[in-house]
């Protein structure tokens, strides 16, 4: 099939009735609705990291301090 929008008129015409167009994404986050997002975000990690120290005594808990940090280290600004 034609990536055409008229292709597919010609050839099904009863089942295209209108014209299809873009519309804008009905859902947009402003500043503090992403900083609460982060905040859960960073809540969640931080939740994660307890349980994650109170049961790993390997290496996995520095190295997600490294990641972490590295993240922190990759923010725009």
């Amino acid at each position: 099939m034609s990536a055409h929008p008229g292709a597919l008129r010609r050839r099904l015409p009863h089942l295209v009735q209108q014209e299809v167009t873009p519309r804008e994404h009905p859902r947009t986050i402003g500043w503090l609705g992403t900083t609460a997002l982060a905040m859960g975000g960073s809540n969640q990690s931080l939740f994660l990291i307890g349980a994650l120290v109170m049961t790993q005594g390997t290496a996995a808990v520095p190295l997600l301090i490294v990641g972490l940090l590295l993240s922190w280290a990759a923010l725009p600004g």
